[in-house]
């Protein structure tokens, strides 16, 4: 069966005003830091047409602390879309045709089935993005297993990476086995990040299924996502939230790679 692949042109009738900001997505959520909830980050993405083919999307945080600091932050994508099979985000030109299917989120654990009496408490995270596996070993004590890629890849022009789906970690994966009761805070906050991880993915999946009921078609490509974010309708609002959560899981990779190398 032949896959069909749907592309969302900006239209040409769209009223919109060259040069001036319209906000297209608003979140509120927390602020973890050292193993606790410190403040509230509140996010606004605006667009801009640069002209009918071409806007810049900027991502807009507000971090107000608990403590009373604001610190405000702010990045910039320039979409451009040429053509049905000529895209290009922030000048790198994005593989219009690949087909991305919604694979099911892995949840088996990472190493091989364990003998007794190895005993696996609990795990977490996304399968070869960034993940953690609680052990008991009667005699030994405890020990947690955790693996995480650095970030995703280039989610702009990687499909994989945009949809947090197989192949879209970067290759840069690390693996350890840590006594738990040596870094019990440290692997707690880490398994905060890769359960958020998990979470960004599973709000991908969602806003993946909303697009191909609203489209009416199976499949879903980035370039459907990116021409999307130029178009109109209540279907841009599923392709903001896809763009969001994938920038926002590599965010949390980091952050739990940069622990992980921290333990020994």
């Amino acid at each position: 069966m032949a896959v069909l692949t749907v592309f969302i042109l900006p239209p040409k009738v769209q009223a919109h005003t060259e040069n001036q900001a319209s906000v297209i997505f608003k979140q509120e959520k927390e602020i973890f830091e050292d193993g606790k909830i410190v403040g509230t980050l509140h996010r606004t993405i605006t667009r801009t047409f640069l002209d009918d083919k071409k806007a810049e999307l900027k991502t807009i945080d507000i971090k107000q602390y608990d403590s009373g600091k604001t610190i405000e932050e702010s990045k910039s994508d320039i979409i451009e879309v040429k053509s049905e099979n000529e895209v290009y985000v922030n000048g790198n030109k994005v593989d219009a045709s690949q087909a991305i299917y919604a694979k099911p989120v892995i949840s088996e654990n990472l190493a091989n089935p364990l003998s007794p009496p190895m005993v696996i408490l609990n795990s977490g995270g996304l399968y070869t993005f960034t993940t953690y596996e609680n052990r008991y070993l009667p005699g030994v004590g405890y020990s947690t297993l955790m693996s995480s890629a650095s970030g995703v890849k280039n989610r702009l022009t990687t499909p994989e990476a945009l949809f947090l789906d197989w192949g879209g970690a970067k290759d840069d994966e690390i693996t350890k086995v840590i006594n738990t009761s040596l870094y019990q805070s440290t692997i707690i906050n880490y398994s905060y990040y890769a359960d958020t991880v998990k979470s960004y993915r599973t709000v991908i999946a969602q806003n993946t299924a909303f697009l191909v009921t609203s489209l009416g078609v199976a499949v879903i490509t980035a370039a459907t996502v990116w021409g999307l974010l130029l178009g109109a309708g209540s279907a841009v609002a599923f392709a903001v939230a896809i763009y969001n959560a994938s920038g926002d899981a590599g965010t949390a990779m980091n952050a739990a790679y940069s622990l992980l190398k921290t333990m020994n």
